[in-house]
């Protein structure tokens, strides 16, 4: 979880930091852990998809505004670990 952890806050995504705390996308974080936990044989094109509807329900299409390629692509580092 640590390096998803680091992975998240280095993408970060709604640019938080530095002013947010570092645990700010804690949350997101556990969720991305749960999906990779209930799905072993995951792709990084259907995480990425699951990455982009968590932020997008999280944050709002308003504040978050990365595509679906940035995703894959943090989901890929993700699943390389």
């Amino acid at each position: 979880m640590d390096r998803i952890f680091e992975i998240i806050n280095e993408w970060d995504p709604i640019e938080l930091f530095p002013m947010a705390p570092k645990d700010e996308y804690m949350e997101e974080v556990r969720e991305i852990r749960n999906i990779i936990s209930c799905n072993d044989c995951i792709t990084a094109e259907e995480l990425g998809e699951k990455i982009n509807h968590l932020f997008i329900k999280r944050f709002g299409s308003d504040v978050y505004e990365e595509d679906i390629a940035q995703c894959v692509s943090v989901a890929k580092k993700i699943l390389s670990i």
